[in-house]
């Protein structure tokens, strides 16, 4: 008896030994997990951080914060909504983003491990998951608020699973059900598939499995009925964590079907014994490791939008008045209506754009202002380019419609515009009722509680650099409306506030883009030599000529440059020549590179 003591002591002094390595070894795997994740959501989507803190406006006192968590799933909204409103800061957004993730991993590995022996296998096996969870991570129709939910339900499952006593675990499950229907909303559903698997397959209690099936759909329905969820798909299913307008990809899924198939798996490899061999253990874990290679290289490739993460990238310059970052990114051909806007609008806020414009391959007047597509991004850069136009007004509406479309409640920007147009209107109430919100936030409140300084003082409205002249070039009439008679618009602009340049220089290439010669002679012999247009653009100066090609005294009235007579005839001339020798067929592709930054070369070769 005496033997058993010592004998007693190594085995526990063994079984502690063997615990702590597996904490070291787990510690160490999540380290990695964490530092790669962040080190490629920092490369790959550094942008997109920056875009999504733009999907709310995150008030930092109690009585919203009360509001939030009170909602179905609404502590899951409230915890994310307060990281996502630091994602302004560099890093940030990486890393929490990073840290979610492995936390996930980290708690489905903790899940597993009620079933299997924790091993460096058993925590891959618990990665599968997080790597489908990401996919969905680069859709910024995606709320964060679900992979917070995914952490609860999988924090539920670490704790309800390590419960030994049966008839105790069945009693909880339906009670953590109902609790994480109140903060993570539909994730409960996924913590009750997780309960049938674990006790019909791991306690092979399919009795306990069928019931714990039928409090979940109850439970459900019950939320249904008493009007907390709309309708099935946003109670029982991930698209309560997307746009509510709109209809999720089928990648919001892939993680709560891979956490699922992970834990059946799991429940299989229970059955049998832990492998001996070393060499099966190495089997498993490179097997494990090609799925996440593949899992994950063939999902970025395929749900990464490389073209999205440009637009988000010209957002942010565009936010932060970075206009040569943005005409920097904007080289090369851009056939998208949107990198047009941008590369236009960068142009203009630095005053070239009647002498560069066509510098850029241009595809139409939709280069100046896209068609609006009714979504909140395109409706912020519309309110942008409207801005820098001094149409105040409609800067104002699409300022309205993005903040009031923004994924979860608001747009900062967008408030903040809201703010200065109701400033330059001279609506102080209204623009006051904005700030008491942007007040309340912590990276807006400093500019927030600048901007108080304007409120009932006209004065300092009128002497401000940039609300100043936007509130003396008020129309004396209403707006006539976007796409109405944009054009038209702008010349009214011109006409109450002569000095302004921009927009009767947008007004201008709008007639040449839409290739509308009629009208621009109309415009340039109506405004040449005022105020706003003392200088002519030199894409101004090639439409003349082209407008008036044999009429040299016409090119005198507007006192045309020596420079572009003299490229206008080379231009001819080799048109003349390609025409003789019968290869106008190549005319375009010898013309690029001497003429492809002319109106001449646009006028003739692009379609619209």
């Amino acid at each position: 008896m005496a033997a058993k003591g010592p004998i007693a002591d190594k085995k526990k002094t063994y079984i502690c030994a063997m615990k702590a390595k597996v904490a070291y070894q787990s510690t160490l795997f999540y380290t990695i997990l964490f530092a790669g994740l962040f080190a490629y959501l920092q490369a790959a989507c550094k942008w997109h951080f920056y875009f999504i803190e733009q999907n709310q406006v995150f008030q930092n006192t109690a009585a919203y914060v009360l509001e939030s968590i009170m909602k179905f799933g609404g502590l899951a909204d409230t915890i994310f909504g307060f990281f996502l409103q630091t994602y302004t800061i560099i890093y940030i957004g990486a890393a929490v983003t990073a840290a979610l993730l492995t936390a996930a991993g980290a708690l489905m590995g903790a899940t597993l491990g009620r079933v299997l022996v924790r091993c460096v296998a058993t925590e891959l096996l618990a990665v599968i998951p997080i790597v489908a969870l990401l996919l969905i991570h680069f859709d910024f129709n995606y709320l964060y608020s679900g992979t917070v939910a995914i952490i609860l339900t999988l924090a539920a499952t670490t704790l309800t699973f390590s419960v030994k006593n049966p008839t105790i675990r069945n009693c909880i499950h339906p009670a953590v059900m109902l609790l994480l229907a109140f903060i993570a909303g539909p994730a409960f559903a996924l913590y009750g598939a997780m309960a049938v698997v674990f006790e019909g397959l791991a306690k092979k209690n399919l009795r306990a499995a069928l019931v714990q099936l039928g409090i979940t759909i109850g439970l459900g329905m019950g939320i249904i009925a008493l009007n907390i969820s709309p309708e099935i798909r946003f109670t029982f299913l991930p698209d309560f964590y997307y746009h509510d307008s709109l209809r999720p990809k089928s990648v919001i899924y892939f993680s709560w079907i891979a956490i699922v198939l992970v834990l059946i798996l799991a429940c299989f490899f229970a059955k049998r014994a832990r492998p001996k061999s070393r060499l099966r253990r190495w089997t498993e874990f490179v097997a494990l490791a090609a799925i996440l290679a593949l899992m994950f290289f063939y999902g970025t490739s395929k749900y990464r939008n490389s073209r999205a993460e440009k637009i988000k990238e010209l957002d942010y310059y565009c936010r932060t008045q970075q206009w040569t970052k943005i005409l920097e990114q904007s080289k090369g051909p851009l056939s998208n209506y949107l990198l047009l806007n941008y590369a236009n609008l960068a142009l203009a806020n630095t005053g070239q754009l009647g002498d560069k414009m066509f510098a850029y391959r241009q595809h139409g007047p939709f280069g100046l202002i896209s068609e609006w597509d009714k979504t909140a991004p395109v409706s912020v850069l519309h309110s942008d380019i409207f801005y820098a136009l001094n149409l105040t007004a409609a800067a104002q509406e699409k300022a309205f419609e993005a903040y009031i479309s923004a994924i979860s409640g608001g747009n900062p920007r967008m408030l903040q515009r809201l703010v200065d147009t109701n400033l330059i209107y001279g609506a102080y109430p209204v623009a006051s009722k904005y700030l008491d919100i942007l007040e309340n936030t912590m990276m807006y409140k400093g500019w927030a509680k600048d901007r108080r300084k304007f409120i009932n003082n006209d004065d300092a409205v009128e002497a401000d650099s940039q609300l100043g002249p936007r509130r003396r070039a008020l129309p004396k009439t209403a707006d006539l409306g976007f796409m109405k008679a944009f054009d038209a618009e702008l010349v009214s602009l011109a006409e109450s506030n002569p000095e302004d340049s921009v927009s009767i220089t947008y007004a201008g290439l709008w007639n040449l883009l839409c290739k509308d010669v009629g009208s621009f002679k109309r415009l340039i012999e109506s405004h040449a030599g005022t105020a706003g247009l003392r200088r002519l653009p030199v894409s101004f100066e090639e439409a003349i000529i082209l407008i008036a090609e044999n009429d040299p005294d016409y090119w005198q009235r507007f006192n045309i440059s020596d420079r572009t007579i003299a490229r206008f005839m080379e231009f001819k001339k080799q048109v003349v020549a390609a025409n003789r020798s019968n290869s106008a067929y190549s005319l375009p592709q010898q013309l690029q590179t001497m003429f492809g930054d002319t109106y001449w070369y646009y006028f003739k070769f692009s379609k619209i």
